[in-house]
């Protein structure tokens, strides 16, 4: 519809991918061309050339006239300036080119001033209860009186990772009062959702005086969302840049913020390496990111419950959508050293995390295309072999009869035991997270 109104109409101002305009600019029957153009803008030029588009961009130059012959301004717009962009900047951009600054030398960066907190968690398995409990209580500070209505985006690397945390908090007691996120609105946002619903849910957080926004780095960049006080990284972000980008939502318009990041055994090296002189300070009051959720504990009663909410919830999720999170999960720490630590760490997510009898299957392609195949412990196999001829992902350890996901029994919820008390089945009989 767009192209026919081009077609049509004419066209003043194109905005687009880069794919995008490349394909419109070399179809000779797209009828779309530039013999005229006056202004060649590239915005967000580092992400450009983080995600590889230097060849598309230099594609299009190739389809624009020659600027001897028709002058033109080039612009580019950046929120960071690495080496690769200056180096693109002084290959598109004319001799003597104007640099603009747009912030004043005085003021300091935010990733320099909004206090940021590092909380190292004991497993991949503890990131969803440390999560929960860091919302309650600053939810519940807020109703205090003690800090402003709590919003919060919090970034996960891949958009599986976004839909199983989101479900997950979803999924949580929805009685209105009762819910223990309460009067937090919960949301998500990623790349697969169609654009009209990044939209509504974009509006929603804007517009929530309190919310929860799930987000991959489709939030990252270039978007303003007022009075955000938390922003909270799952895992060490790719780039030292994203980590900056993403820490920029907080803070904004002279309003207070805070960041968190959390990281596992397996991130703490490398995030030391790629976040190495920014003020991250070592947080360790969160409860629920230390325990060890492979052995018996006795544990305080708060504690045990934000457990047994998240157990309770993820049992929801479809077991689809955990092996979607399961493999974009290795994707993600592909740059591991250790691939046995890795699968470890992973399995201990399928079986304490999300209560998987057996780790999901990984199809023996992306096993030995991510250097797996000879791991003991990876469960290889076609995902399509099963007896009913619909995919097999993994046994549910909730499953018909067999249920060991964690609760309170009633009698140790109403005695009194507050401070120390030890998680039941529902059987019962006290027990290990297995």
């Amino acid at each position: 519809m767009m192209l026919r109104r081009t077609q049509a109409q004419g066209c003043h101002v194109l905005v687009g991918t880069p794919g995008r305009l490349r394909d419109l600019l070399e179809d000779p029957y797209s009828g779309v061309a530039a013999p005229k153009l006056a202004a060649f803008v590239l915005d967000e030029a580092d992400r450009l050339l983080d995600q590889g588009f230097l060849p598309e961009i230099e594609a299009i130059m190739d389809q624009l006239p020659n600027p001897r012959e028709t002058p033109r301004q080039t612009m580019m717009f950046s929120a960071t300036i690495p080496a690769d962009v200056i180096s693109l900047v002084r290959r598109m951009l004319k001799p003597g080119f104007q640099y603009v600054k747009c912030i004043r030398d005085n003021e300091v960066p935010t990733h320099e001033r909004v206090p940021q907190k590092v909380v190292g968690i004991n497993g991949l398995e503890n990131r969803l209860p440390a999560i929960l409990e860091l919302c309650q209580r600053e939810i519940e500070a807020a109703q205090t009186g003690k800090g402003r209505p709590f919003k919060a985006l919090i970034f996960f690397n891949s958009t599986a990772e976004v839909s199983t945390a989101a479900a997950s908090f979803r999924n949580l007691r929805a009685n209105t009062a009762n819910h223990p996120l309460y009067p937090a609105k919960v949301l998500e946002i990623h790349a697969k959702l169609t654009q009209a619903q990044r939209t509504r849910t974009s509006d929603h957080f804007k517009n929530a005086s309190s919310a929860i926004l799930f987000s991959s780095d489709v939030t990252a960049r270039g978007m303003d969302f007022p009075n955000v006080t938390h922003v909270i990284q799952a895992g060490m972000p790719r780039t030292r840049d994203q980590y900056i980008h993403r820490i920029g939502r907080t803070g904004r318009a002279g309003k207070e913020g805070e960041g968190w990041l959390l990281i596992s055994p397996i991130e703490h090296g490398e995030t030391h390496n790629m976040l190495r002189g920014l003020p991250l300070v070592r947080d360790d009051s969160l409860t629920t990111a230390k325990v060890d959720m492979t052995k018996p504990a006795q544990l305080a009663a708060q504690t045990a419950r934000v457990l047994t909410d998240i157990s309770e919830a993820t049992k929801f999720i479809d077991q689809t959508d955990l092996t979607k999170a399961y493999l974009a999960l290795f994707g993600t720490f592909q740059w591991a050293r250790s691939k046995h630590q890795l699968v470890d760490a992973m399995n201990r997510l399928a079986r304490f995390g999300w209560g998987l009898e057996r780790p999901p299957v990984v199809p023996p392609v992306l096993a030995q295309k991510l250097g797996l195949a000879r791991i003991p412990g990876l469960n290889i196999g076609n995902p399509m072999n099963s007896l009913d001829g619909r995919p097999h992902f993994a046994d549910r350890s909730s499953s018909r009869g067999s249920s060991k996901s964690w609760d309170w029994s009633q009698n140790e919820r109403n005695s009194g035991e507050s401070s120390s008390s030890r998680l039941r089945s529902r059987s019962g009989r006290s027990q290990s997270f297995r």
